[in-house]
């Protein structure tokens, strides 16, 4: 699906067409790596870290705002600029718009296995399908890499991939906002500059 939609957090496509036979799509050019090549890294500071999940966690939620699901979200699909300050969500194949009547078609499943939600492997499709990714690519990001703490960051993971639906966040504007704040103490007692780092809140 072709957003025409401009946002910080979310890759600009301009055009969409065929030249020799080939289907292209002319993008915004970012100077960077996915975040699953950057976390091949050594070292990667936590701030950082945090910050690069904010972010994607913002433009994923203005993605949900236009009624659309990105349906494969990963590291793989989070574009991070070489000097860690853009971070961009990409890759909308399997983007679908959510259902608003009966009739209208299920999509294809799509999505990558090890971050499917449970009932997209059945075809139901919402915003919260995206949280379940998202709450998996948390606990993948952050594994091994988290500062001493409560296990806070542990229960926000734990409620973005309740197997149910109705269960987990049902917004990805809660879930940021819950991840922030069990982060926060983190931050600052690492020495960390807080207000670096920015999170999409409930209104």
């Amino acid at each position: 699906i072709m957003i025409p939609l401009r946002h910080p957090n979310v890759i600009r496509t301009y055009a969409v067409g065929r030249a020799a036979g080939t289907l292209c799509l002319a993008m915004e050019y970012i100077d960077g790596k996915s975040l699953r090549l950057l976390l091949q890294e050594p070292n990667i500071p936590f701030r950082p870290l945090v910050s690069i999940l904010c972010k994607a966690a913002t433009g994923l939620f203005f993605v949900h705002q236009q009624g659309i699901v990105h349906r494969d979200v990963k590291p793989e699909n989070i574009l991070v600029s070489a000097d860690l300050s853009q971070v961009k969500l990409i890759d909308f194949g399997y983007a679908a718009r959510v259902r608003r009547h009966w009739w209208e078609p299920v999509p294809l499943r799509g999505g990558t296995e090890q971050y499917v939600a449970p009932e997209q492997r059945c075809g139901a499709i919402d915003p919260r399908s995206d949280i379940y990714s998202f709450g998996v690519m948390l606990q993948e990001v952050l594994a091994g890499r988290m500062p001493p703490g409560d296990g806070s960051v542990e229960v926000v993971i734990a409620r973005a991939t309740d197997p149910a639906p109705e269960r987990r966040y049902q917004s990805m504007a809660a879930l940021a906002t819950d991840f922030y704040d069990a982060v926060r103490p983190l931050l600052m007692s690492n020495h960390e500059n807080r207000n670096s780092v920015r999170c999409p809140r409930e209104s």
